[in-house]
């Protein structure tokens, strides 16, 4: 049986990245792309780097972190209480403790010096 704050968080989370200007060229170490605004569904446990382009604009590379969270840990004692040390086991193993940090990312992008 699955973990209690597998079941109630889940494995997966939206995560939102917005830009000042709009239209931004966003690629996640981990493969994904997609345009600013965007919101990409991402699994809990794993960080990865973020880079956001766009012509006329300087890049910026940054990191998103996995971390424990507050919901997650309620969710873990629930679990402690009601599905005992298998259903711990499989929220830890899962990543449904963790979120994603910052969520949502929201990136300003600065003008080049340089003309395109």
């Amino acid at each position: 049986m699955g973990g209690c704050a597998t079941v109630v968080r889940g494995t997966h989370a939206p995560y939102r990245i917005t830009s000042t200007p709009d239209g931004a060229r966003v690629a996640l170490s981990s493969g994904e792309t997609c345009i600013t605004p965007c919101v990409l569904d991402l699994p809990r446990a794993n960080a990865f780097r973020v880079r956001v382009s766009k012509l006329g604009y300087i890049t910026q590379t940054l990191e998103v972190t996995s971390k424990p969270s507050g919901a997650g840990a309620v969710g873990l004692l629930a679990n402690g209480v009601i599905g005992g040390i298998a259903g711990v086991g499989a929220d830890v193993d899962s990543g449904a403790l963790r979120s994603l940090s910052p969520n949502p990312l929201v990136v300003k992008l600065e003008r080049s010096a340089q003309p395109n």
